[in-house]
């Protein structure tokens, strides 16, 4: 028999391949007499059945044990054969045992083989691989579960210190991840063991932009904020990495964005890769945006010196619309005089810097705004401008200052809602009464015709009510249910407003579009103070309403006694 390349003959890739009838033909040919061989017959035998059992082929084994192959027999690299009494936990030159070689060919038969015989679920390898490093390609995952099942402990270390979990999730076999997860901590697992350097398997995740793996982790009970022997996140390394899906899913689950340990902030890092998209992910979780690194320069500077134009346009954007946010009027001043931006320019939602600075009731920054000619009518995706943000916020000093300015008062938003219908229908009558005084129009209605003074009697404010009809509000215009002022005070039984309304002149006969008067609505509602008021203003007890019910007929039908005996 003729020896090939590496020192094999035709007998072992044969034997490796389990292909038993050319096995048994170079055995039996005639080639094999030991006079015409470099070594004993038996030697080649017994190498053989090494490479059988190695590879798993049991059936080619049993031949070549038939043969004399000699079951405790040593090859040159001191491998000995797996089965039939052979000591289980033998090891190679470098180290190996047999069930590291089951393992590592994913050899399920020949594993489950080894361990009802006893073979140690836990030995190490050369480089101090465990046999679970070795079942990590997910084609071997049967025998990982093999593994796992039989007590191997997961989290041993190699010589680097990373365990199964990591090799597994740095080549992104994720069945093999979710086995080792789905372990339990009864078996000392830990998912955030690291490895000699820090690391865990989360941040290898997030260095080699595994998503999938990631969120797999993060369910695991992963730590998104843990850190590295370098200080350094998995966070910021996906942000170096330019891994956007990943930065994204981090911030998801609560990765702190300013957490560093080195000069630079994620936000220096970012403009420096010209990672616009990231960047602009960052720019919405960090506020910080003026930290300096080791030479003293903000993530702008980078930018201005590196010529990074998106990256500077993204973050002045950003420094502008914080600055009023966080009353920075020495902030505002200086991009607003020295660089020169658009005072009007709105963020991806159409916030514009006025209705930050009014949000936050920065009047500072509001005068400095209007100093530089901002447009007041600047409104946001819910067509909301200044004033509307004003009133919604009870902020009255700075409707006032809105007022005094040439914002419309009157404008309606996307809703139809005028600043002076929000106060009347929040009850903020003080700054219905400054909208009132800076001529806002008492009688402007919405698309389904509601008036401010229908609001306000529907809030039970009074003093609104009152307000508004000093600015001669109309009190008996209806909307496009028939609903008058004094109907919608009725109906939330305001009784306050029902005396003002009625004081006033509002008719108390007046029905909306079923016909129902005053009374109908105030006796279905069990309002018998109100009842007895109308009564008191001649209300007309013989209207009937679209199903030819009179006020009594109701009373009776809602078994209002106390309304009936008011009759």
């Amino acid at each position: 028999m003729s020896v090939v390349e590496k020192g094999l003959t035709p007998i072992m890739p044969a034997a490796h391949r389990g292909d038993i009838k050319i096995v048994d033909v170079l055995v039996l040919h005639e080639e094999f007499e030991e006079n015409g061989l470099s070594k004993p017959l038996d030697t080649y035998l017994n190498e053989t059945l090494c490479m059988a059992d190695a590879c798993g082929q049991t059936e080619v084994a049993s031949v070549l044990l038939d043969y004399g192959a000699d079951k405790d027999a040593q090859a040159e690299n001191a491998l000995t054969p797996l089965v039939w009494e052979a000591y289980i936990d033998a090891r190679t030159n470098k180290r190996a045992t047999a069930l590291h070689y089951a393992a590592r060919n994913g050899r399920f038969q020949v594993a489950r083989l080894l361990f009802d015989s006893g073979a140690d679920v836990d030995a190490l390898g050369d480089k101090l691989n465990t046999l679970l490093m070795e079942a990590v390609p997910e084609e071997h995952l049967k025998v990982g579960d093999l593994l796992q099942s039989s007590g191997a402990r997961i989290y041993m270390p190699d010589k680097h210190e990373r365990t199964a979990l990591h090799l597994a999730v740095e080549r992104e076999e994720l069945a093999v991840v979710k086995l080792l997860l789905d372990s339990g901590d009864d078996r000392g697992y830990r998912v955030d063991a690291t490895a000699k350097d820090g690391s865990t398997a989360l941040h290898l995740a997030a260095y080699n932009g595994h998503i999938d793996a990631c969120r797999v982790l993060i369910g695991g009970g992963a730590d998104v904020n843990s850190v590295d022997n370098a200080g350094l996140t998995g966070l910021r390394k996906a942000v170096q990495m330019k891994h956007i899906d990943v930065t994204k899913l981090r911030l998801q689950f609560g990765a702190n964005a300013r957490t560093t340990t080195s000069s630079k902030t994620l936000l220096h890092i970012t403009v420096e890769n010209s990672a616009e998209d990231v960047l602009d992910l960052l720019l919405d979780h960090i506020k910080c945006i003026d930290a300096v690194d080791d030479k003293g320069f903000t993530p702008l500077m980078v930018a201005s010196r590196n010529g990074k134009d998106a990256a500077i346009d993204q973050l002045l954007a950003t420094v502008l619309h914080l600055a009023p946010r966080e009353e920075k009027l020495k902030t505002c001043r200086r991009i607003l005089l020295q660089w020169g931006v658009q005072i009007n320019a709105a963020d991806d939602d159409g916030v514009a810097l006025l209705i930050d600075a009014v949000k936050g009731k920065f009047m500072d920054i509001i005068d400095l705004l209007h100093t530089e000619n901002v447009d007041d009518s600047s409104a946001d995706k819910e067509g909301k401008a200044a004033p509307h943000v004003a009133v919604t916020s009870g902020a009255a000093r700075i409707v006032k200052q809105l007022s005094d300015t040439s914002a419309d008062i009157d404008a309606a938003d996307r809703c139809d809602w005028t600043p002076l219908a929000i106060a009347a229908e929040c009850g903020l009558h003080d700054i219905a009464l400054i909208l009132l005084q800076k001529k806002a129009d008492a009688n402007v209605k919405s698309a389904n015709g509601n008036t401010a003074l229908r609001c306000a009697a529907g809030s039970g404010c009074a003093w609104t009510c009152l307000f508004l009809l000093m600015y001669d509000a109309a009190i008996d215009p209806k909307n496009c249910y028939g609903a008058t002022s004094l109907l919608m005070a009725v109906t939330h039984r305001s009784a306050d407003e029902f005396k003002l309304l009625v004081d006033e002149g509002a008719n108390v006969d007046t029905n909306d579009h079923g016909k129902r008067t005053s009374l109908h609505l105030t006796i279905k509602n069990r309002a018998n103070d109100i009842v007895e008021m109308l009564l008191d203003h001649g209300a007309y007890l013989r209207l009937k309403d679209k199903r030819g019910f009179t006020p009594l007929m109701v009373a009776a039908q809602a078994e209002n006694i106390p309304a009936i005996s008011c009759y």
